[in-house]
């Protein structure tokens, strides 16, 4: 859950990116883009989910009048509003005492004050004469690390400030050709891809954590920031987190047809089953958490897509009934037919037990990871051939099962629902009865 409520807040995105009276600041074409993709994604359910009623967007003010206008002093001054989110984008000014100045596009650089800029203290007293119980303003412009200086509360206000610069680094960078400016670039990768935390939600303290670090690696000026709010500025929940992965209970769900011969269900425990615990036990250093689903031509148990969209791949043990079993054509098929994009195709690593080609899928040439068992499985193995066959696994096993196992993306969340209410006996391959 959110420190803000969505539909008690409001944002008011400022950006100016034409300066027409002073050629001595240079146009910003980036900041046009910055204030489009931050409404976007502020509007956005997945992100913070602040209804677009709750917006106010100004680009290219002619002076400082034109921004805290007696419209926007109406809009907040419903008591229904908790909030107060203030972005502004462009020139950053310092005036003969070193107090900072938002330009605005009539703005001469040489005397802000009389020229329309817009001061921080200004709107620092704007947002904090609301009825608003949280403001956070974040400044993307040069010598923002003044605001710091002149930052102030009142009462129970709780105001957050963050900057795109430093007292060392006083410039903000605006790489030419870029679609983003720097500072804010970072904030909206943050805000799209999210982090993997293991948190669903992102903090203030997060965001500003994560926009430090990248920043300075790049060579971009260090944020500075500032907090009144009574709580720690990781305890605010701003947005939630994208990048958010679920944990997973398996690391293989392996799948199997129950109508097989006995001597194939030996086979698989003692030259298929015990050697992948080996491998993974001496590779990945621990036991492996495995669930196994037994297939039939009936209906399939919801408890196996609860299973299957928690563990980090899928092992299907294909043969000529399992590819015509009801949970082929939900489950794997779309897989495999290209239903789904791409970059899932590795977390399907099929092992092919016995059968004719005719049986596989037309496209089972392009699909990485498939292990073909069929020279081995179901004969009596010389010792030659059990050799080679257990190098065939354990070489499958490192390149393929083990990446998986290490790097698995975001839990599946692509497979068809079922509404089955069937159960069926789920096998204990850790006791076979053989």
């Amino acid at each position: 859950m959110l420190s803000i409520t969505p539909e008690k807040t409001y944002a008011i995105l400022i950006g100016v990116s034409e300066f027409e009276q002073d050629e001595k600041l240079l146009p910003l074409p980036a900041v046009t883009n910055n204030i489009d993709d931050l409404e976007r994604l502020f509007t956005h359910q997945t992100v913070m989910g602040i209804p677009s009623g709750n917006f106010t967007k100004i680009v290219n003010a002619k002076s400082d009048s034109d921004i805290l206008d007696s419209g926007l002093t109406t809009k907040l001054s419903n008591a229904r509003l908790e909030t107060l989110i203030i972005y502004y984008a462009g020139h950053g000014i310092l005036g003969k005492e070193q107090e900072l100045y938002l330009a605005t596009c009539n703005t001469l650089r040489s005397k802000p004050k009389y020229t329309g800029a817009l001061s921080f203290s200004k709107l620092q007293d704007f947002a904090i004469d609301t009825s608003l119980s949280n403001i956070i303003l974040i400044l993307d412009c040069c010598y923002g690390y003044r605001a710091k200086a002149e930052f102030k509360t009142r009462g129970s206000k709780q105001v957050y400030l963050i900057t795109a610069s430093n007292e060392e680094k006083k410039l903000a960078d605006a790489p030419s050709g870029k679609t983003y400016t720097a500072f804010t670039n970072e904030l909206i990768q943050i805000l799209v891809k999210g982090l993997h935390n293991r948190r669903k939600t992102l903090t203030l303290g997060d965001i500003y954590g994560h926009l430090k670090d990248r920043l300075v690696k790049k060579g971009f000026p260090e944020p500075t920031q500032v907090n009144s709010m009574k709580d720690d500025a990781f305890k605010f929940k701003i947005a939630y987190n994208r990048g958010y992965r679920e944990e997973y209970k398996f690391d293989i769900f392996i799948s199997y047809y129950t109508k097989m011969d006995n001597t194939a269900i030996k086979w698989i425990y003692y030259y298929f089953y015990c050697p992948l615990l080996r491998f993974f036990e001496h590779e990945l250093r621990r036991k492996p958490k495995i669930y196994f689903a037994k297939q039939e031509q009936s209906d399939i148990s919801p408890e196996f897509k609860t299973a299957l969209n928690s563990s980090r791949c899928l092992i299907p043990l294909w043969t000529p009934n399992y590819c015509q079993s009801k949970w082929w054509f939900r489950y794997e098929k779309p897989v495999l037919y290209s239903q789904i994009p791409k970059n899932f195709y590795g977390v399907v690593l099929p092992v092919i037990l016995y059968g004719k080609n005719k049986f596989l899928p037309p496209n089972i040439d392009r699909l990485d990871g498939v292990l073909d068992c069929r020279k081995y499985c179901c004969s009596h193995l010389t010792q030659e051939e059990l050799q080679k066959h257990q190098n065939e696994i354990k070489k499958w096993f490192s390149t393929k099962v083990a990446i998986m196992v290490k790097s698995a993306p975001i839990p599946i969340r692509q497979w068809v629902e079922d509404k089955s209410s069937f159960k069926p006996d789920i096998p204990n391959f850790n006791n076979p009865k053989m």
